[in-house]
């Protein structure tokens, strides 16, 4: 803890290490994406196909799924290391809601200039 950083940024491959930071340690962590991460599209992202009838959702909370199966690993370590895993405290409404920018934790995206008029 005497070496504890004052704040944590997260990307999307290291987002799970900011929730361990900010929900067992205590460490305020930013989230910075790359991509808009939105949990309603009317036109599919990732290039995925559109559904009709609000079926996109469902194909978030699916990728949203496979997202906290892939934190379980990490889970373990965490649980044997800090006594507590991340995905305990952590439901799986909470991550797909809050990665489109909830009130648990500020995300930011980053747009690359090259991209800023397109």
């Amino acid at each position: 803890q005497e070496s504890c950083p004052d704040l944590v940024i997260a990307g999307i491959t290291t987002a799970y290490l900011g929730l361990s930071a900010q929900l067992l340690l205590g460490i305020p962590f930013l989230q910075l994406n790359l991509y808009c991460w939105n949990p309603r599209p009317e036109r599919m992202i990732f290039a995925l196909p559109s559904l009709p009838c609000g079926l996109n959702k469902f194909i978030m909370k699916f990728l949203m799924a496979d997202v906290r199966k892939s934190w379980k690993p990490y889970d373990k370590v965490m649980e044997e290391k800090l006594g507590a895993g991340v995905l305990e405290q952590y439901s799986a409404a909470d991550t797909y809601d809050d990665w489109a920018g909830g009130p648990a934790f500020p995300v930011f995206y980053a747009v690359p200039s090259s991209f800023v008029g397109v």
